[in-house]
C-alpha cells in the first residue's frame, strides 16, 4: 500500500480573520484613494498659515522677566500659548477614522426611525395608563 508523501512537511497555517481596525484601515484606504489629489491641491494653500501658527501656538513665552534665584524659577515658569490639552485632542482627532457620507447617512436614519417607533411605543403606553387611571380612580 502505497502513502501520499507530502514535499512541504510544514503544517498548513490558517490565515487569521481580518481585525476591525484592519478593516477600518483598509476601508480608509479604499475611500482616500480617489480624492487625494483633489484633497491635496485643495489643504495646500492652507499648509502655510496652519503652519504659522502651529509654530507660534508651541513656541513658548516669558509673562514676566525674573531675576534668577529660587522664586524667579518659581514665578517664571515658561508658559505656552497653546495647552497641551489642545494639541493632544488635535493629533486624536487625526487618527479618528470618519464614516463616509453613505455610512453617516444610514446611521442617521437608524437614528430617526428608532426615535419615531419609540415615541410610538411610549404614546400607546401612555394612552392605556392614562385609560386604567381613570377606569379604576375616577369611577
Amino acid at each position: 500500500m502505497a502513502t501520499k508523501q507530502t514535499k512541504d512537511k510544514t503544517p498548513r497555517r490558517r490565515k487569521m480573520p481580518q481585525t476591525i481596525r484592519e478593516h477600518a484601515e483598509k476601508q480608509a484606504r479604499k475611500r482616500n484613494t480617489g480624492s487625494s489629489k483633489l484633497r491635496s491641491r485643495l489643504i495646500r494653500p492652507l499648509n502655510r498659515p496652519a503652519r504659522l501658527i502651529k509654530k507660534a501656538a508651541s513656541s513658548e513665552y516669558h509673562p514676566i522677566k525674573l531675576p534668577d534665584n529660587k522664586v524667579g524659577r518659581l514665578l517664571g515658569k515658561r508658559g505656552k500659548l497653546m495647552p497641551s490639552y489642545f494639541k493632544n485632542s488635535w493629533a486624536e482627532l487625526k487618527q479618528v477614522n470618519w464614516p463616509s457620507r453613505k455610512d453617516a447617512a444610514k446611521l442617521t436614519s437608524a437614528v430617526f426611525i428608532f426615535a419615531i417607533i419609540f415615541a410610538v411605543f411610549i404614546q400607546i403606553l401612555d394612552l392605556i395608563f392614562n385609560r386604567l387611571v381613570k377606569v379604576i380612580f375616577l369611577k
